[in-house]
């Protein structure tokens, strides 16, 4: 089963544009249909279609949710990377103004590489949070294609709501 304990929380930026309640009312729905107390017994071997079909719809709009900010995110980082590069850019250039010009060169070196930093924590924020919107519905989705039964199910389903949980942190 996937381990959670790991797993950071998105940037605020990004867990705002997330429409959690949806997110919690397709799992919660999900969670309604599986595990053991469904039908009053377990179910051995794979789950019933009525459970998998209302699994498949809560990972769709999982999915769905996830990709709708996974789009702007994707356009963010590739701007973000071409402004490092330009930054490297404006970096040497001062390095070879130095030459010339110690102070203005230093200056615009000095500038060129705080420019960087601030945008190398940026571009890792922004990877981390897409990282994270990519793989953690991917593994729960693996890992409930081999759930053997509803309580197996269910308990990958409330660990998915909690890893949810978790990258959100406190912003609810």
């Amino acid at each position: 089963m996937p381990d959670h304990t790991h797993t950071g929380h998105l940037s605020t930026v990004t867990a705002r544009r997330i429409n959690w309640r949806l997110i919690d009312d397709a799992l919660g729905t999900a969670l309604d249909q599986s595990g053991p107390d469904r039908g009053g017994r377990e179910t051995t071997g794979r789950p019933n279609s009525a459970s998998d079909e209302t699994l498949q719809r809560a990972f769709a709009i999982v999915s769905s949710e996830f990709l709708r900010v996974l789009d702007p995110l994707r356009t963010q980082v590739k701007f973000v990377s071409w402004l490092i590069l330009a930054s490297i850019a404006v970096t040497i250039a001062g390095g070879v103004l130095a030459f010339l010009q110690p102070v203005g060169g230093g200056i615009l070196t000095l500038a060129g590489i705080g420019t960087l930093f601030g945008l190398l924590v940026k571009a890792w924020q922004l990877a981390r949070d897409q990282a994270m919107l990519e793989l953690v519905p991917a593994r729960y989705e693996l890992a409930l294609r081999y759930a053997r039964s509803n309580k197996q199910e269910s308990e990958l389903i409330k660990q998915f709501m909690t890893e949810t949980s978790s990258i959100r942190g406190s912003r609810k």
